[in-house]
């Protein structure tokens, strides 16, 4: 629960904060302001399900990396459910009230997402404070995926400590897994006969740079992945 006692006035102090720490470092505004959402977005899940949700994708790395990793706009989640659960866990979450003054809207696109088994779910999210919007995001929930290792927890920066909100830790993708997909979205042919995945090698050069990796994992990993997606051998 925030110490302060209205939500105009907790945002004002969060915005004045927010641009005041963009302005004297290298972080963006937008960013931060994501990065804010995200957390609370979240805390309710952890507070809903802990262990119904595993993150992935470009937020993870940029729990792990910090600074380093390239802003992401949206969040990738893996479900433990069943898919059918999916719509009801995220509308449960999000209707908690945590005493930060946040709500969130979710909404569900109309087409199912490429991946192992039935695919990926997206959901629309918009996260409001003081009754405006504050940031608009989606979340694209995978299912099927081989998770070889463990997850690993994860935590959020701090960004709320000044109003008494304490960080979030998440369970997250092991690295071996998440380099692993990198590796198979890079590679993964497209219909123009070339790969447009950028910043997936702009990823998979910050986790060999930053990170050490378990070689032998990477390698059940890569395997599990390519499988799972259909595309055989890896390259």
């Amino acid at each position: 629960m925030t110490t302060y006692q209205t939500g105009a006035a907790f945002r004002r102090a969060l915005e004045d904060r927010l641009l005041a720490q963009s302005q004297q470092t290298t972080v963006s505004l937008v960013r931060l302001r994501k990065l804010v959402a995200f957390d609370r977005f979240l805390a309710r899940l952890m507070q809903a399900q802990p262990d119904a949700w595993v993150l992935k994708g470009g937020l993870a790395l940029q729990l792990r990396i910090g600074d380093r990793a390239r802003t992401t706009k949206d969040m990738d989640v893996l479900l433990t459910l069943p898919r059918g659960e999916v719509q009801r866990a995220l509308q449960g979450a999000v209707q908690l009230d945590l005493g930060d003054w946040f709500t969130f809207v979710i909404r569900p696109a109309t087409d199912a997402l490429p991946g192992p088994g039935e695919g990926g779910l997206r959901f629309f999210v918009t996260a409001r404070l003081d009754g405006r919007v504050f940031e608009s995001f989606h979340v694209d929930v995978g299912s099927g995926d081989p998770v070889i290792e463990p997850a690993e927890d994860l935590m959020t920066p701090p960004l709320l400590a000044f109003a008494g909100i304490s960080p979030v830790t998440i369970p997250c993708y092991p690295l071996t897994q998440h380099l692993a997909e990198k590796m198979h979205a890079y590679v993964r042919p497209r219909a123009t006969g070339e790969s447009t995945r950028v910043k997936d090698l702009v990823d998979i050069i910050l986790i060999a740079e930053h990170m050490a990796i378990n070689g032998p994992a990477l390698l059940k990993a890569i395997r599990a992945t390519f499988s799972a997606q259909g595309a055989g051998e890896p390259p």
